[in-house]
């Protein structure tokens, strides 16, 4: 048992460690967290610990920065989704390298102006590229390739975890890949494949109660479409396993999509290799317009607003069954 100076008994006394909870006003908000405090074994009052006080700072600091800021541990995985150091992260914001570190290690409350910057970089990180670009002057050649040439991976593209988006599947990739490629066959046009995508999955979602790619579909203006689709099929060239290719009638761009490797489909269970089946007999002989005009009936459409999300729960109502 350690031994404290008490303000109340004016000599030093043994301590206890006592789990309590705190309240504190930072910048007008009320703060809570549970900490430990130091208290003496005689008077049972509340002593002074140079290294709990410190921990109880910190600890308020990143419970304000949680619930009103960002977190420390969204700024450390920004850096970390650009591989850039704190140093580099600084000129981009306009700040000395020591205030991210003591942003990142919860030693401060950023001020009203990095507040609004660092939210506007960690609510997309994308738009670090955005605040990049107006300091790039600032930016040696290294640092502008690691910001401006940030290659997505698969996870920052499609949603990884099981919700109502993505018909409540944890993302697979070579499950996906396998279907993808299984639908495509020998080649579709981009938004025929779009719309076969989509039936595959809200048609395994209507009989199963799950989806099978496990992608997340937005309502856009030519009918549902793999949220991020543009990405996700340059992810899928840039991996050598698929290949886009551009053709211009007049003023019509056609976009098609063939694949580089053969689908393994040992890896499917029998009801999904029936259900690819259905889905390639039901686009075969439709264009992808008449595909589009079809997706665009129902309350699966007309309940969702334009460029949102398409609830895998509204299945119930899906004109498009096979």
């Amino acid at each position: 048992m350690n031994t404290q100076y008490c303000e109340i008994c004016k000599s030093d006394q043994k301590v206890i460690v006592k789990e309590l909870e705190k309240k504190f006003k930072i910048r007008g908000k009320e703060i809570k967290v549970k900490t430990e405090v130091a208290m003496c074994s005689y008077c049972h009052e509340e002593v002074y610990d140079a290294e709990l006080s410190q921990k109880l700072t910190t600890k308020a600091i990143e419970e304000y920065n949680s619930q009103y800021g960002v977190s420390s541990n969204t700024l450390k995985e920004l850096r970390e989704y650009y591989s850039i150091s704190a140093s580099t992260l600084a000129k981009i914001v306009g700040c000395a390298k020591k205030t991210i570190f003591s942003y990142e290690q919860s030693l401060s409350v950023p001020s009203d102006t990095h507040m609004t910057i660092l939210k506007f970089v960690t609510n997309d990180f994308d738009n670090l590229k955005e605040l990049a670009e107006i300091n790039k002057i600032k930016l040696s050649r290294l640092e502008k390739n690691k910001v401006f040439n940030k290659k997505k991976d698969i996870e920052d593209i499609i949603f990884p975890y099981s919700n109502e988006y993505n018909g409540y599947v944890d993302f697979n990739f070579d499950k996906f890949i396998n279907v993808f490629l299984a639908i495509l066959d020998k080649g579709l046009g981009k938004t025929k494949l779009a719309k076969g995508l989509f039936v595959l999955d809200f048609n395994a979602y209507n009989e199963k109660a799950r989806s099978i790619t496990g992608l997340t579909y937005a309502k856009m203006p030519r009918g549902p479409m793999p949220n991020n689709y543009a990405e996700l099929l340059e992810y899928l060239v840039e991996k050598e396993l698929i290949k886009v290719e551009t053709s211009y009638e007049g003023d019509i761009t056609n976009i098609n999509i063939f694949p580089l490797i053969e689908a393994d489909t040992s890896i499917l269970e029998e009801f999904e290799l029936d259900l690819i089946t259905r889905v390639k007999a039901y686009i075969k002989d439709k264009t992808a317009s008449e595909l589009s005009e079809l997706s665009h009936e129902g309350l699966i459409w007309n309940s969702t607003n334009d460029q949102k999300f398409i609830s895998y729960d509204k299945v119930k109502d899906l004109k498009m069954k096979i």
